[in-house]
């Protein structure tokens, strides 16, 4: 005789009682041993007969046979998230309906993976197609199941008797959120702390690199949705330290813009603060600050998370220079306000040289208070801190990633990647950011520019031993991308003092045309250099588009199509400046010089020399 759905919590309850399992266990092997009580119930949701009082299932789909024990010990506020948005379902299903099994739904979905098959093999034991005898004996059995009645197909249910059900549910619930597999794998993270998503696969094509990014990214959010803090908690970990190492840094910076995007979506008020937190300390490891910074979405970025990451001492920055030239690329559009730009610009802190730091710094407590009010401008304002270490914050990321700490030349590596070098005859001279060029020389960038996004650059160019640039004085600027490849701008004196001359320029067509005039001094010239790369085209195309602004103002702008090969696996784009007469090139970014760090991402370019 079956026994009633108290009896059966009951047990089930004493079987959850850690007493209890501590003498089960003692005849069951070493691996037996290690799995927890809820999840050796796992496989129980997916069985028809299974122990468990609450019935969750989506719209159309089969149901899980959950125990509320476990989801209220386990799944934070899962069930109540459940029960309060979720649409209340019949306690039982009628036994005039097909019963949907897990089994035959997974393998007809589309849409959800088939390694969740494994662990619904056991099901089938307690379907009723593989337990029933064939014939008339089958017949007659069914007349003795639960919740079976006398009903027939003529009188209908007039007069029939329906049996007790001993397998219906207290609670059954639609869920309001996610799919079956989602579903699946939340119960799997509830009952067993773990989940597919999660787990490391080698040799993972970037198809399967992208759906695990996906897929995760989907998760963390029903995880807000569901208040299942520990999941929540688990994906940020994935987000802080494995997403880059794992996925690589295209795909971290996709999660990492998705998930800025979903500070404004998290109801928990908890939930989108850590979320803000985590966010912000992912820029303090080199590899995902170059990956987020760099790419064209960081000028869509709110002010406030912006001034929030540039204001953190974590950030992974080489030295303060970098922060002008982070303000740069998010003005890449010249759209911010001046309001904006100057929150960002007190992000900035001057690094003092040692001596006067350290002369600060020694001696009685009494003067520093002198010290420091004796400061300058720039030092008195409220909110300043003290200057950043700009080690990357290596102490943290150890414990938190289980890194190793970068070393000295890593970390020397890191600062040189936005200088400029100073070529002749295929000979680098120099490196710096305020380079005097010759004849036949080139400031050029190292590393070359190999993906699409927008750039914004300025350039100061001045005669510093004549008081007048020379007629005969050409300088080119411009993009190369290969030995003979280039476009960009011939820049030379007009026949009016502190006027230019701009004529476009490239290997398709060497000769300078369009001319358009510039202002300058009599011996200088500074302008912005605006770089956007577009997409590759189905056929192999880039289309890259150079503009030259004054003021903030557009006053030249030429594009050019280029192969993706150069882009991708050749030579890259790079920006370039040659001389025919002795100048001085400063590359500078936001008005002050930068001392380490010039163009936007890695850029710079470089065609055959030009002269007159």
């Amino acid at each position: 005789m079956s026994e009633s759905p108290t009896v059966q919590k009951r047990a089930f309850i004493e079987m959850l009682n850690p007493a209890n399992n501590a003498q089960h266990d003692n005849g069951r092997t070493a691996g037996d041993a290690e799995l927890s009580a809820e999840a050796r119930l796992f496989t129980e949701i997916f069985q028809e007969t299974g122990s468990g009082d609450v019935g969750l299932q989506i719209k159309d789909g089969p149901m899980f046979r959950c125990h509320s024990i476990v989801l209220l010990s386990r799944g934070g506020g899962f069930l109540q998230k459940v029960r309060n948005e979720g649409t209340s379902l019949p306690r039982g299903s009628p036994i005039d309906e097909p019963v949907i099994t897990h089994e035959s739904f997974v393998r007809s979905s589309i849409e959800t993976r088939k390694h969740i098959l494994k662990d619904i093999k056991y099901s089938r034991f307690s379907q009723s197609d593989f337990g029933k005898l064939g014939g008339l004996a089958g017949r007659s059995l069914a007349l003795f199941g639960s919740g079976v009645s006398t009903r027939s197909e003529i009188a209908g249910s007039a007069g029939s008797v329906t049996r007790p059900d001993y397998f219906a549910l207290p609670e059954r619930y639609e869920v309001p959120y996610g799919n079956y597999e989602q579903l699946a794998e939340i119960l799997r993270f509830i009952y067993c702390g773990s989940m597919y998503y999660f787990d490391e696969m080698p040799h993972q094509t970037e198809v399967e690199r992208q759906d695990k990014v996906k897929s995760i990214k989907d998760i963390f959010l029903l995880a807000d949705r569901y208040a299942i803090d520990t999941l929540f908690e688990k994906c940020l970990r994935w987000f802080h330290s494995t997403c880059c190492q794992t996925c690589g840094p295209s795909l971290f910076a996709d999660a990492f813009f998705q998930f800025e995007h979903y500070l404004g979506k998290i109801g928990e008020k908890i939930f989108a603060e850590r979320l803000r937190r985590v966010v912000i300390d992912t820029l303090s490891d080199r590899r995902q600050y170059r990956a987020v910074t760099k790419d064209a979405r960081w000028s869509s970025l709110n002010v406030d998370l912006v001034e929030a990451i540039l204001d953190s001492d974590g950030v992974a920055v080489a030295n303060e220079d970098e922060i002008l030239l982070l303000i740069e690329r998010w003005n890449a559009q010249g759209d911010k306000s001046k309001e904006e730009m100057a929150r960002l610009m007190r992000c900035y802190r001057q690094e003092p040289f040692k001596s006067d730091y350290n002369k600060k710094m020694s001696g009685p407590s009494a003067h520093r208070g002198k010290l420091l009010r004796a400061a300058t401008n720039i030092e008195d304002i409220g909110h300043r801190k003290l200057p950043r270490s700009h080690r990357f914050k290596e102490d943290d990321m150890v414990s938190l990633v289980g890194e190793r700490v970068p070393s000295e030349k890593e970390a020397k590596e890191a600062q040189e990647e936005f200088v400029f070098v100073l070529m002749e005859s295929n000979r680098a001279i120099e490196a710096g950011n305020s380079l005097v060029l010759r004849k036949g020389q080139a400031a050029l960038q190292q590393a070359p520019f190999d993906g699409p996004g927008s750039y914004k650059i300025r350039i100061t160019l001045s005669q510093f031993r004549e008081a007048v640039w020379p007629s005969r004085h050409k300088v080119f600027f411009g993009v190369n991308y290969g030995a003979t490849k280039y476009f960009g701008y011939l820049c030379e004196a007009s026949e009016y003092d502190g006027i230019f001359m701009l004529a476009q320029v490239s290997s398709a067509q060497p000769t300078a045309r369009n001319p358009v005039p510039i202002t300058g001094s009599t011996s200088r010239i500074e302008v912005d250099l605006a770089l956007s790369v577009e997409a590759p085209r189905i056929n192999g195309v880039v289309k890259c588009s150079l503009s030259v602004l004054l003021n903030n103002a557009n006053v030249a702008s030429d594009t050019a199509e280029i192969s993706s090969r150069d882009l991708l696996s050749g030579s890259g784009l790079r920006l370039d400046a040659r001389e025919a007469h002795f100048c001085r090139s400063s590359i500078l970014t936001f008005g002050g010089r930068c001392a380490s760090g010039a163009l936007s991402a890695e850029t710079m370019f470089s065609p055959p020399f030009l002269s007159e």
